[in-house]
């Protein structure tokens, strides 16, 4: 879309104009179907070489920094935190990239708002980045702007050429490009991001605390309430609340050891479902069964399910629930992917499917075969992997992990002074070890502590008191 308008930029009929541009260029932006985690491939002309930019972690882009003359000579990102209101805390510039012809300018999206998309325009031929149109969103509320970055040509004002938007549900996290001289070309990197609640802690992780869904909670059922919502909250996705009504019904299920057999004459569990060895036509839940031997703990079954995180593909995402009898998977040791060859994957969905709120689990002694181990049931409300054959619904529901954290399980818990700990969810801070003191205080999502040790049972020492371990990752901020 080009329109020319006369060269007086104060007439009526540009403004008009560049207004109703602008409203086309928001509307797109607003109405972009929801996708993945989106990262576009760098548009525009070659360069003499490429680079990834991205956001420390907890950051969002929020502007950039450029030289710009007849085109886009140079560019950086400029990145910011958010805070539990909302506003723009911390922020951090990224590296130079391009010549250093043309002027300087920058400008960032403003108070409380980041960055949601990109728009440019190019020379010629696509050889260079002429203009950069960023796209800002409110942090809090459906508020959007957006402001141009290089020079146009007099008397023009032009639609960008290309556009790209992040779908809802995230927000831009930095660029990736090719440059030599100048800046030849850009594409826009996004990242999970959920609206602000004031009062809840920035939008990277899960809305309000971890915590909250499992109040009252002790023993096991605390164990897997909060094992459930540490790994959703690294997906940002919003934590579970405890049903007992669901964990009746899985009390009742596992009750029954309820077993079948295979076309091979193999015994295993079934579930519930009247898909399963089930009776009830109106079960409506979802609900995941794990088995092991000679005894599992809340904290391994839940960690078995998310385990095939390891062979799930977010960006070509396809629905593989477990068949009745897939016992290798179900069952067996999903860290190990050698242990999965099938691929299932619709344990570690349900755990992390987005629509899902409500948990409920239980556990038995059952045997199978000869063997003799604890059976866990749980079950979801409403049901995950609901319609995951449908484009979109898996790539709505089970967001990648946020962009830039690395869990702490996989790097071990052993921790020198030097180390620094990222809170992925707000959680209470203890006086002792051990979860049986007093509460002192609570850790607020995004907070960047000071990690001095941590004990086999997980719990970890910073700053003022000590915490669970499983809320916390490693920043690499030394």
């Amino acid at each position: 879309m080009t329109t020319r308008t006369a060269a007086d930029t104060t007439s009526p009929n540009r403004i008009a104009i560049v207004s109703m541009i602008l409203l086309v260029w928001l509307t797109a932006f607003h109405s972009f179907p929801a996708l993945a985690a989106k990262e576009y491939a760098p548009v525009g002309g070659g360069g003499d070489s490429s680079a990834r930019d991205v956001c420390p972690a907890g950051q969002f882009l929020i502007g950039m920094r450029v030289r710009s003359g007849a085109w886009m000579d140079q560019m950086s990102i400029t990145c910011g935190a958010i805070n539990p209101d909302g506003s723009i805390g911390t922020q951090s510039n990224g590296p130079t990239r391009g010549g250093n012809g043309g002027g300087p300018s920058q400008g960032t999206c403003g108070a409380g708002k980041i960055v949601s998309g990109l728009g440019m325009l190019f020379t010629e031929g696509n050889r260079q980045v002429l203009t950069i149109d960023l796209n800002c969103r409110s942090t809090t509320g459906p508020d959007r702007s957006n402001f141009r970055l290089g020079q146009e040509p007099p008397g023009f004002s032009r639609f960008p050429t290309e556009i790209q938007p992040c779908p809802n549900g995230e927000a831009a996290v930095g660029v990736q490009g090719r440059y030599g001289r100048h800046v030849n070309a850009l594409g826009l990197i996004c990242g999970t991001f959920a609206q602000v609640v004031p009062g809840t802690g920035p939008g990277t992780g899960s809305t309000g605390s971890t915590g909250t869904g499992c109040a009252g909670l002790s023993g096991d059922d605390l164990e897997m309430c909060t094992e459930h919502n540490t790994y959703r909250a690294r997906h940002g996705v919003a934590p579970l609340t405890w049903s007992t009504e669901l964990a009746n019904n899985a009390k009742a299920w596992v009750a029954g050891c309820h077993k079948a057999k295979n076309a091979n004459n193999d015994e295993y569990f079934c579930h519930q479902s009247p898909r399963g060895c089930g009776a009830d036509p109106n079960y409506r839940y979802g609900e995941n069964l794990s088995f092991g031997w000679p005894s599992r703990t809340a904290k391994e079954a839940a960690r078995q399910w998310y385990c095939e995180s390891n062979v799930y593909n977010f960006d070509n995402p396809s629905p593989k629930l477990a068949g009745e009898d897939d016992s290798g998977s179900v069952f067996g040791d999903a860290c190990n992917p050698a242990n999965n060859p099938k691929k299932v994957t619709g344990h570690f969905t349900q755990v992390i499917w987005r629509a899902t709120t409500k948990l409920g689990c239980a556990k038995n002694t059952c045997s199978q075969g000869q063997t003799q181990g604890t059976l866990w049931a749980c079950e979801y409300d409403p049901t995950g992997n609901f319609n995951a054959a449908e484009p979109g619904v898996l790539a709505q529901n089970v967001p990648k992990p946020i962009q830039g954290l690395a869990p702490m399980m996989a790097l071990g818990r052993s921790a020198s002074p030097q180390t620094n700990t990222f809170i992925i969810s707000d959680v209470d801070l203890y006086d002792i070890p051990g979860g049986v003191g007093r509460v002192i205080g609570i850790l607020r999502q995004g907070q960047i502590l000071r990690l001095y040790e941590c004990k086999a049972d997980d719990w970890c020492r910073v700053e003022g008191g000590w915490v669970w371990g499983s809320f916390l990752v490693r920043s690499h901020i030394h």
